[in-house]
């Protein structure tokens, strides 16, 4: 899993190389959005949900990460098959970085 940082989006700069590389390599990779990262559905790119942004916060974030885990690792999740969920790592850039290390450092499903 794939964090991404501060003023940041899941699509954002080199991070769809940074994705293709890891699938090249047989990683399963998956990236998402903070839920107060500033962007919407209907603008994904765009810092168009300044309020949102404004409400950013680690709790946040940390309850994001632990939906996106849980989602990865639901019986339920389409691509289950290809998921390891018992070698889960979880990467990010800049504040999903620090992000990220918090969340490992509390979640036993995060190996790496």
């Amino acid at each position: 899993m794939y964090a991404h940082g501060f003023n940041g989006f899941k699509d954002w700069g080199n991070f769809d190389l940074v994705a293709e590389k890891f699938a090249m390599h047989g990683f399963v990779f998956v990236k998402f959005n903070f839920s107060h990262n500033g962007t919407s559905p209907d603008n994904p790119e765009a810092f168009v949900d300044l309020e949102a942004f404004g409400n950013n916060n680690y709790s946040k974030q940390l309850e994001d990460l632990r939906l996106v885990t849980d989602w990865v690792c639901d019986a339920g999740n389409i691509y289950q098959e290809f998921i390891d969920t018992n070698q889960l790592s979880l990467v990010g850039h800049s504040m999903g970085g620090g992000i990220a290390i918090l969340f490992a450092a509390r979640d036993i499903r995060i190996k790496n």
